[in-house]
């Protein structure tokens, strides 16, 4: 689980494994106003998808854009991903009610 050690946040079960794992292009471009860290895998990282490219935010690993490569060669088009703050209001939306019928147990640490 990759922690965003400046506000907490999480992002998916294996991402700081697979960040581990890629061959680091280097210093990536300034993407939506963040310096980056451009990340390169092959095709076994994603099953199906072929190679694939990642630019991380230098400051919080989070992934700032996306691009995989077409079976003709071509990279597609990138699909760039923005975080809202980890603000109260934007994490209480996070919380699920137990619906009726149902136990809420504890949580686990």
């Amino acid at each position: 689980m990759l922690v965003n050690r400046h506000a907490g946040t999480r992002f998916g079960p294996g991402f700081e494994e697979f960040v581990a794992e890629q061959s680091t292009a280097g210093r990536g471009e300034v993407i939506n106003g963040q310096t980056t860290i451009e990340l390169l895998g092959d095709e076994e990282v994603i099953p199906l998808t072929g190679p694939v490219r990642f630019w991380v935010s230098e400051g919080t690993y989070l992934p700032v854009r996306y691009q995989q490569q077409n079976s003709d060669g071509t990279w597609s088009a990138p699909a760039d991903f923005t975080w809202l703050p980890p603000t109260g209001e934007n994490l209480a939306q996070l919380k699920a009610a137990v619906p009726e019928g149902f136990t809420q147990l504890p949580s686990h640490p």
